[in-house]
């Protein structure tokens, strides 16, 4: 045969699954033989590589001359390598080759040489157990590195896997995968005798630095529990430090001062020498030194993608790894994230409570300078002046038609609360930023009360501390800073004698349907329309004199969608799960049922509906046949059908 005959190569081809070799080191790269890949179905070039003349046969670093033929049928490697390349390559290959000989498998490699002289050919090939090209083929030699692009400045050597049984080219990363396979294999080994000295030592540094430049032994951490910072050098919007370096300072200073044996070690990520001297300047802890190889090697290591960075990890006092994601906490809990030291299960377990037991106003509210809320007019009010106070915390979105549609009440209900007690203010909290909600700003000047600043960082930490999920939460924080409620849209009480002689209309509802979900908007605009007409309504715990009510049945399978769900309803709701609604899914309770089918009715008539007694009914009807006098005889209107009870049907009693 000829060494390659009409070779169809692959353009692209589908990604190898490295992350499923990781940490299997050699075994790792045998375990892909035969070096199978898959590639598209389309998208192929014919590439003609005939062999010169000349080639009619392979040798060994013997002398052996070995024909062509030998290698029909079988899957063989391209070696495309030059004599300058690392010696450690071409090494860590023949340990694989080796291997894969003593194993019986059916693979050869071809040296495929780019040196200009004969005698460094001779002194490279001299050490290699596989077969080569002639060098005096230079024809063939040279076609061959032409075409898979092999010997330029940046990549020098390749490992093409050829499979002569179907005349193609298999893989042309085999050198690349091997490359992976060898660092896998090195920190598969690494990872089983796992210390701080073999994270933190190299060949060429058995320390790490101090912000003032001064060296230290990392002997002198072992024991300790360390973190490990993947830090990149972001400034907050003033040019200090980044939150998440802030509240590590501050755990970092509480446990030293507490005595505990805890170190931090900064694993720097910029490519900038100043912005990580200026960085390091303002931190109490170690670094490693810019630009040591040992930041990039623990990325690895740890398999770190972009999308985790930056990251705090924690190592235990065996070298070990105790908590990966710290950080993650420290978001949830801010300073208060101390307290899971020493990182035990026990102790994280129990960080949910402390910080239950621990919550005060300012807690939540004051991080850093960051110690206050605005007002109008960009004033400014001291978060210890809201200490003691009963505070509604309204989580909301400009863009969001509920909060829209929600505003209105909660202001009425506002007013009058603060006449009743002086102690209760509303804070609002903008969900979205600048780029995501640009009308928020706006919006806070539709309401009476503060607001955390728009794009604030301590937004986020509000949401994950609170548990917020979604827009037009309501959260009450009690006088001494503990949660009264996380929701109290969906928490409300009303006591239904209350409500009696009122006209209730029933909305059977459910999160998960089409028709609810669409029909929901036009309800809450009419319902504002009947509040208005009727001239007074109930909001949130304060029973005023109305004569009309919206009652939501939910119909949902779970207390999460029923709440998402209501949080979006000005009205009010039978508790998810309570026992009545079965019978009132037959009966409609204890008033007289008016009409059964509101839903209709306001479809039709919206506002007008109101109050749905069957003298406006048949009032709004007259006006209908009146109109549809002029219609065709078999034309009938919607009103005259008879249908089940579905869901999004509502029920006026």
């Amino acid at each position: 045969m000829e060494l390659l005959t009409q070779a169809q190569v692959t353009e692209e081809a589908l990604e190898i699954y490295r992350d499923s070799m990781a940490g299997r080191g050699i075994e790792g790269f045998l375990d892909m033989f035969p070096f199978k890949r898959k590639t598209r179905r389309n998208g192929r070039r014919e590439v003609a590589l005939q062999c010169g003349v000349a080639a009619l046969f392979l040798i060994r670093n013997n002398g052996e001359k070995v024909a062509i033929s030998s290698l029909d049928g079988r899957k063989f490697g391209l070696f495309l390598s030059e004599i300058h390349y690392d010696r450690i390559v071409t090494d860590d290959l023949i340990k694989v080759y080796n291997q894969l000989s003593s194993e019986g498998r059916d693979f050869e490699i071809v040296f495929v040489s780019c040196d200009s002289c004969e005698e460094t050919f001779n002194m490279y090939f001299s050490d290699m157990p596989w077969l080569a090209v002639p060098f005096a083929d230079s024809d063939t030699r040279e076609r061959l590195h032409d075409h898979f692009g092999s010997f330029t400045e940046y990549y020098p050597d390749l490992l093409v896997i050829y499979d002569a049984a179907i005349g193609m080219v298999v893989n042309e990363e085999g050198l690349e995968l091997w490359q992976n396979m060898r660092y896998y294999e090195l920190e598969a080994a690494a990872k089983k005798e796992q210390s701080l000295r073999s994270l933190l030592v190299s060949s060429s540094r058995d320390y790490l630095i101090s912000n003032d430049g001064s060296k230290v032994a990392v002997s002198d951490l072992e024991g300790k529990i360390v973190a490990f910072y993947f830090w990149f050098n972001i400034p907050d919007k003033d040019g200090g430090p980044d939150k998440l370096t802030r509240v590590l300072a501050e755990i970092y200073r509480k446990l030293k001062e507490a005595g505990e044996s805890f170190e931090v070690v900064l694993v720097p990520l910029d490519d900038n020498k100043s912005s990580y001297e200026q960085g390091l300047a303002s931190m109490p802890w170690l670094a490693i030194p810019f630009e040591d190889e040992g930041c990039e090697r623990l990325i690895r290591y740890f398999e770190l993608w972009p999308f985790h960075l930056p990251t705090v990890l924690v190592i235990g006092a065996d070298g070990k790894i105790m908590l990966k994601n710290y950080d993650s906490l420290i978001d949830d809990y801010g300073v208060l994230a101390w307290e899971a030291f020493p990182f035990s299960e026990e102790q994280l377990d129990l960080l949910p409570e402390k910080a239950r037991a621990a919550q005060t106003l300012e807690s939540l509210l004051v991080a850093g300078d960051l110690d206050y809320v605005i007002g109008k007019e960009g004033l400014k009010v001291p978060v210890k002046e809201l200490v003691g106070k009963t505070i509604l915390l309204f989580f909301a979105m400009n863009g969001s038609i509920w909060c829209q549609k929600f505003l209105p009440m909660l202001i009425e209900a506002y007013h009058k609360i603060k006449r009743m007690d002086s102690a209760f203010e509303v804070i609002y909290v903008p969900m979205g930023d600048m780029n995501t909600d640009p009308g928020a700003f706006e919006f806070f000047l539709r309401m009476p009360w503060l607001a955390v600043p728009v794009g604030d960082e301590r937004i986020g930490s509000l949401e994950n501390t609170l548990e917020v999920g979604y827009v037009n939460t309501m959260v009450v924080i009690g006088p001494t800073g503990q949660t009264i409620t996380n929701n109290a849209a969906t928490s409300l009480e009303v006591p239904v004698k209350e409500l009696v002689g009122k006209t209730i209309l029933l909305f059977f509802s459910a999160r998960g349907s089409g028709t609810c979900r669409g029909f929901l908007p036009h309800l809450i605009e009419e319902y504002h329309k009947i509040k208005r007409m009727d001239s007074a309504f109930e909001v949130v715990n304060i029973s005023m004199d109305s004569a009309f009510e919206v009652v939501n049945i939910s119909m949902d399978k779970d207390q999460d969608s029923f709440e998402e769900f209501f949080s979006g309803m000005p009205w009010l709701a039978l508790p998810f799960g309570d026992e009545r609604k079965k019978s009132l899914e037959r009966t409609f309770g204890g008033g007289r049922t008016s009409t059964r089918y509101a839903t209709r009715s306001l479809a039709t008539h919206g506002a007008d509906a109101y109050p749905f007694s069957e003298e406006r009914m048949k009032e709004l009807d007259q006006k209908i046949d009146e109109m549809a006098k002029g219609w065709p005889e078999k034309r009938k209107h919607e009103l005259h059908k008879h249908r089940k009870l579905e869901l999004g049907d509502a029920v006026h009693l």
